[in-house]
């Protein structure tokens, strides 16, 4: 049964989810993390040990003369058109080369074939790389409590760079990392869909349904039990419609905009005040004085550690067996996008290794 049939079957008339079955959920979560492509190929595991196929000659002109082709051509751009304007006048330029132009960087393409080939034939596999289990849920080693399934823990764990930690594909690994840190910098380890995230804080927060694969369960350090954790929903409920059939008081009448339809009430003048001094400045309208520095300001942010960050993206040149080609990278999630169509081609795993999502 997929998600969205449970969601559907266990929503109530208000939309809250009711009853929803916790071993139905996590089955769905798992058919829906392996179902198989449209594909029947299975995807081979790449080993980050391989030669890696030289760069095309084109790539290794435009690594060269890209931010040549940015300042002079693409200066006035941002964002994503300023990646597709420097490939556009790239493609442009590289074709008005003639030969002369071209054959140093023809030259170095050659030798790195020549490189390749010769790596190629000294190389011996490395053991396969540990793939990640979604479903499984370790039990805690001595000095942690878990797991504790469908909870999170707040806030990532951050290196000495300021970046988050790496996520690990091994619970074992990520233990082993999250034992050299205080319990004041790791309160814990969080598994996600993508793999083992270490976490700052030690309070486990209940996840909801739609946000499961973001939190899947959690491991805390110490001896902690569900009933000795804040437990709390992970979303913010909805105002409860109170019903005055529930109160000791009546309610008050409701007050219209302008004035009952059909009342004689006419606008009247209002009297002029007796004592108001002259000098005293005239009382303004409803809004807020003229010149006044209060402005209407922006709510505190709630410590969410679950709902999204604004991540930066910077440009990225990446080979992944079609040539160097220029991508977008999450630094903080180390997701790859492709720049032209904007989907996800992958990420950087704790090796700094890329993984394609195909």
């Amino acid at each position: 049964m997929s998600i969205t049939t449970l969601m559907s079957k266990y929503t109530n008339d208000n939309g809250d989810i009711v009853g929803l079955p916790q071993d139905d959920l996590m089955r769905a979560i798992q058919q829906m993390s392996t179902k198989p492509t449209k594909t029947t190929k299975s995807k081979k595991v790449k080993d980050p040990n391989a030669p890696k196929r030289p760069t095309s000659a084109y790539m290794i002109w435009l690594n060269e003369t890209r931010s040549q082709i940015r300042d002079e051509h693409c200066a006035h751009l941002t964002g994503r058109d300023k990646v597709k304007g420097i490939m556009r006048m790239a493609s442009t330029l590289w074709k008005e080369l003639d030969d002369d132009a071209r054959a140093p960087y023809n030259e170095k393409f050659v030798a790195a074939q020549q490189k390749y080939a010769t790596e190629k034939e000294g190389y011996v596999p490395s053991t396969p790389k540990v793939v990640y289990d979604i479903a499984d849920f370790p039990e805690a080693p001595d000095g942690w409590s878990g797991p504790f399934e469908m909870k999170y823990l707040s806030k990532y764990v951050k290196g000495d760079d300021g970046k988050n930690v790496p996520v690990f594909k091994n619970f074992d690994d990520a233990v082993e990392f999250a034992n050299t840190l205080s319990k004041e910098v790791c309160g814990g380890i969080t598994k996600t869909a993508r793999g083992y995230q270490l976490r700052v804080g030690s309070t486990l927060i209940t996840n909801s349904p739609k946000h499961a694969r973001t939190g899947l369960g959690s491991w805390v350090k110490g001896d902690v039990s569900v009933s000795d954790v804040d437990v709390s929903d992970k979303e913010t409920p909805k105002a409860k419609k109170v019903s005055f059939a529930d109160t000791d008081t009546e309610p008050s009448a409701k007050r219209g905009r302008g004035r009952p339809k059909g009342s004689k009430n006419k606008k009247e003048a209002s009297p002029e005040p007796s004592d108001v001094d002259a000098d005293t400045p005239a009382k303004r309208g409803r809004g807020r004085p003229k010149g006044s520095k209060n402005k209407k300001s922006s709510p505190e942010p709630t410590d969410d550690s679950n709902s999204e960050e604004v991540h930066k993206v910077v440009e990225i040149s990446l080979d992944i067996g079609k040539g160097m080609k220029t991508f977008f990278i999450n630094e903080e999630t180390q997701e790859i996008y492709d720049p032209e169509t904007t989907s996800k081609v992958g990420e950087m795993d704790a090796d700094g290794k890329f993984v394609s999502c195909e």
